[in-house]
């Protein structure tokens, strides 16, 4: 009988030791998520105003040049000698013989200046001239011009066109006068001037 009891004791003891208590685990917390400082977006950048160009002023244009034009020839020409071209006769000019030397020795006459050698005025068959012309009022006369130089000589050559106060069988026969100027390069512009003074007295020469 003790033997019984102390077997049921021992049997007891061993269940005990057996079952390790559970330990009681406490309920894990989850971390409460800091929450980020909410972050104030920056201002959107205030553009600054793109520079304006500047504006370039308007080139300031000046005068048109008034068409060439020489001296009226308001001077007694009493005393000048009367010059007929050569190739057309119905045109004729006054010159004053102490500044134009008139010469008819190449059959193609021309005046050639006593202070400027080298400076003529003569007449041009009909021949194509340059392209690029200009108008230009010559006295009572309208001109279509053009200027060409000599590439060697260096010479300036002025083509006239005569474009008004044609004689009449010029007008019928649809007939351009043509007259060329010869200027040499170191006074062009001085022979330029006085020839167009003397094709100023342009006029029907007597038949």
């Amino acid at each position: 009988m003790k033997r019984l009891i102390l077997l049921t004791m021992a049997v007891a003891l061993a269940l005990t030791g057996c079952r390790s208590p559970q330990p009681t685990s406490a309920p894990l917390s989850l971390p409460t998520p800091s929450s980020a400082p909410s972050e104030t977006p920056p201002p959107a950048p205030t553009p600054s105003p793109s520079p304006q160009p500047s504006a370039t002023p308007a080139p300031t244009l000046g005068p048109t040049s008034a068409p060439t034009r020489a001296p009226d020839q308001d001077e007694d020409v009493s005393d000048h000698e009367e010059f007929v071209f050569s190739e057309y006769s119905l045109l004729a000019v006054y010159y004053d013989p102490l500044a134009w030397i008139p010469d008819k020795g190449l059959g193609q006459g021309f005046l050639e200046s006593a202070a400027v050698p080298g400076c003529q005025v003569s007449d041009q068959p009909a021949s194509e001239p340059p392209l690029n012309t200009k108008n230009i009022q010559i006295g009572a006369f309208r001109f279509q011009t053009a200027t060409t130089e000599n590439p060697t000589t260096h010479e300036r050559i002025e083509w006239l066109l005569l474009q008004n106060n044609l004689p009449t069988p010029y007008l019928e026969q649809n007939i351009t006068p043509i007259f060329v100027i010869f200027a040499p390069a170191a006074q062009a512009d001085a022979c330029i001037t006085e020839a167009h003074k003397v094709l100023a007295t342009l006029h029907e020469s007597p038949q």
